[in-house]
């Protein structure tokens, strides 16, 4: 694995598990651009390096995962400080140019070979350090967030699980009616069998539909609904519908802990992909291979 940081360290760090097994080819490059002041975040003197380097373990685990080889464009966005709201936040860039459904410029950019937005990141990702972490790579205390478990799972978002909708069922991406929606948007139905949105980008539902009143909101990508058997139950929010939280992630009862599921508590560790997460992966285009940050190996 091999990362490059601008504005901090201007040179090339070569992941060492790579180094010690001969793995000279590049695999995956992340390209870690950090906006921090040089004194606060990620930059801050005393934190700072163990929460790089567990951006950077984040990076690894997801490289080893993804059989696939290029860049990926990431922008640490300045960290804020004031420890309410989201604990962070990770998104990608899609098309706005029409309507319909679009993958991110993150696997555009894998998949491709070219950077779709050459002028925008990839991936830009926030945390907000005024919450409690452990910023290295030890088990959280009882009363810290695990770094690393929301990092996996924003930086997951920027690989492009995450839905376009509005609560009204238009679309953030595109002000255009119809809109432009993720391909993760593309397998999302009520439980009662009702697609939300057809391929022009039409929006079929109702706003309560997205609140999940008709028997809730499925995930349909036939690789999760091989491995289980059957459609996937999605978070639609607690009450009201959050723009660019309900709808992108598996509802919290979803047993086995995947990472992407709306909460991580305190003192809760969880740093490998499980089947459903893997499997919703390869439903918006990756190879995912089916390893786990235990094993980094391909399993039968």
């Amino acid at each position: 694995m091999v990362f490059r940081h601008s504005r901090v360290v201007p040179s090339i760090f070569l992941c060492t598990s790579l180094i010690a097994t001969g793995q000279l080819s590049a695999g995956i490059i992340f390209n870690l651009n950090y906006l921090d002041p040089p004194s606060a975040g990620f930059n801050d003197p005393s934190e700072g390096p163990d929460r790089k380097a567990t951006l950077e373990a984040v990076a690894s685990y997801i490289g080893s995962v993804l059989e696939l080889e290029g860049e990926i464009d990431v922008n640490v966005e300045e960290s804020d400080l004031a420890g309410v709201g989201r604990m962070a936040t990770g998104t990608t860039f899609f098309d706005a140019s029409s309507p319909g459904f679009k993958p991110g410029a993150t696997l555009r950019h894998l998949r491709e070979g070219s950077d779709p937005f050459p002028e925008d990141p990839d991936i830009s990702l926030q945390v907000d350090f005024g919450f409690t972490f452990n910023s290295d790579l030890g088990d959280p205390a009882p009363d810290e967030m695990d770094l690393f478990s929301l990092l996996l799972q924003q930086m997951t978002r920027g690989l492009g699980i995450q839905s376009g909708s509005r609560a009204d069922g238009s679309s953030w991406i595109s002000d255009s009616s119809p809109g432009a929606f993720t391909i993760w948007d593309s397998f999302l139905q009520t439980g009662g069998g009702q697609p939300l949105w057809n391929d022009e980008g039409v929006f079929l539902g109702t706003t309560s539909d997205l609140l999940g009143d008709d028997f809730g909101v499925v995930f349909t990508g036939s690789m999760a609904v091989e491995e289980f058997g059957f459609p996937l139950q999605v978070f639609t929010g607690i009450f009201l519908f959050e723009e660019g939280f309900s709808l992108g992630f598996f509802d919290f009862a979803f047993p086995g802990s995947p990472i992407m599921e709306p909460f991580i508590s305190v003192g809760m560790k969880k740093r490998e992909y499980i089947a459903v997460d893997l499997a919703a992966l390869r439903d918006i285009g990756y190879i995912a291979l089916p390893s786990s940050v235990d094993h980094w190996e391909l399993l039968d």
